[in-house]
């Protein structure tokens, strides 16, 4: 037993780190101690580690990508992913508005990115959906029964004739650029401060890029017909 010049509390010896120049080959901080006192530390000086670690990096890239890829394998995934959540719950706003940010500022990146991983993208999708086909039938019925409430009973036949031809545009210009195009609400049928109408005067043809990148916003999109 030992007890931590730190927290004053005795403790087995293996919960001490190790140390050779020492009497007894351990540390007089114990481990949790000396894992507080790292990371208040790491807290009071992010930029001279990220200065450092950017020209340790610089120095021998092949050497940086084998010690990160040997970390990432001796940690346990699971136990990354719940601190991923647990994170990510915390600073969900903070998330939000850098990926904003970060999008807005690498819009066409983004385009060619899609466009290079589109299969991947769709694989990854369709197993998502089968996975959770639960969120999938609720989320398709909330929109449907949102769009069958939003087009007004007033529409002439000749104006509900012409929002089916928009989703035959759709199609054919997908077909024709062979870049996928969705019919998009100018102003959403689910937006936050308003909700617009199924109506032919509130639908644009656009690349699914830009319409699944809008989400439920009011955004000046350039009409992709």
């Amino acid at each position: 037993m030992k007890q931590c010049t730190k927290c004053k509390t005795e403790k087995a010896l293996d919960e001490f780190p190790k140390r050779k120049s020492a009497a007894d080959g351990r540390r007089n901080e114990c481990c949790a101690c000396t894992w507080e006192a790292k990371q208040a530390w790491n807290e009071n000086n992010k930029s001279r580690i990220a200065a450092y670690n950017k020209v340790w990096a610089a120095k021998d890239p092949e050497k940086t990508k084998a010690s990160q890829r040997a970390a990432r394998e001796r940690l346990d995934p699971e136990k990354v992913n719940a601190w991923h959540r647990q994170w990510y719950a915390k600073n969900r706003e903070k998330c939000l508005a850098r990926n904003k940010e970060w999008q807005s500022q690498n819009t066409a990146w983004l385009k060619e990115y899609v466009a290079r991983n589109e299969e991947k993208a769709k694989s990854r999708r369709q197993k998502w959906e089968e996975n959770n086909r639960g969120k999938v039938r609720a989320k398709a019925r909330n929109y449907q029964a949102k769009k069958r409430g939003a087009m007004p009973l007033w529409l002439t036949a000749i104006q509900r004739a012409q929002i089916l031809e928009m989703y035959d545009v759709a199609v054919a210009c997908g077909t024709q650029t062979g870049v996928e195009h969705h019919v998009d609400h100018i102003i959403p049928l689910q937006g936050k401060a308003v909700n617009g109408l199924h109506v032919p005067w509130n639908l644009q043809v656009i690349p699914a890029f830009d319409n699944l990148s809008k989400n439920n916003r009011i955004v000046e999109v350039h009409n992709g017909i």
